[in-house]
C-alpha cells in the first residue's frame, strides 16, 4: 500500500500544480461483465490511498484552483500496473516566465524566477509545454481541463490502475 501511495504522489505532482487547490477525483471501475468472476470492482484500499494523497495536495498547496482527475481501475496486458496521462498546453516562453514571476510568493519562488533567462534559451522555438492545471495555478484561469470524461466533466489528468 505504501508503494501505491508513493506512486500516486508522483503522478499527482505531474498532473497538479502547487495550490490550495481542490482535487476532484472521479473513480471509474472495472466493467465486471467482461472481467469474469474474479472481478471485484473498485478496490477499497486503492480508493483510500488515492483519497489520502489527494488530501495531502488539498492542504499543502495554496493557489485557488480545482484539479479534476479521473481514476480508473482496468486490466492491462502484460506487466503494467498503472499509467497516467495529462494533456498539455503550449505557451510562449515570455508569457510563461512572466506568469511565474507574477505568481511568485516566497523567497524560493523569487529565486527560481530570477534564475530563468530573460529570453528563451532555445532561441527560435520560444514555446513551453505545461499542463492545464499548472497554467491555471500561475494565473491563466482561461485554460480549462480538456480531457473529455464519460459523464461530461473534463479532466486535467487520468490515472489508471491494473
Amino acid at each position: 500500500m505504501r508503494h501505491l501511495q508513493r506512486f500516486l504522489t508522483y503522478v499527482l505532482l505531474a498532473c497538479a500544480p502547487a495550490s490550495a487547490m481542490i482535487v476532484n477525483l472521479s473513480f471509474n471501475e472495472f466493467d465486471c461483465t467482461t472481467k469474469g468472476p474474479a472481478c471485484t470492482g473498485v478496490p477499497h484500499d486503492a480508493v483510500t490511498a488515492v483519497n489520502k494523497v489527494a488530501a495531502i495536495y488539498d492542504k499543502r498547496f495554496t493557489d485557488p484552483i480545482t484539479v479534476n482527475i479521473d481514476v480508473e481501475f482496468d486490466g492491462f496486458v502484460g506487466n503494467n500496473v498503472g499509467a497516467s496521462y495529462t494533456s498539455r498546453v503550449l505557451l510562449s516562453y515570455s508569457l510563461y516566465r512572466q506568469k511565474l514571476a507574477d505568481d511568485a510568493k516566497s523567497q524560493i519562488d523569487f529565486s527560481a524566477v530570477a534564475s530563468l533567462p530573460a529570453v528563451d534559451p532555445l532561441a527560435g522555438d520560444e514555446k513551453v509545454f505545461t499542463t492545464p492545471a499548472n497554467a491555471r495555478a500561475i494565473g491563466l484561469s482561461s485554460v480549462a481541463p480538456n480531457i473529455p470524461g464519460e459523464n461530461g466533466t473534463p479532466f486535467d489528468g487520468v490515472i489508471t490502475f491494473s
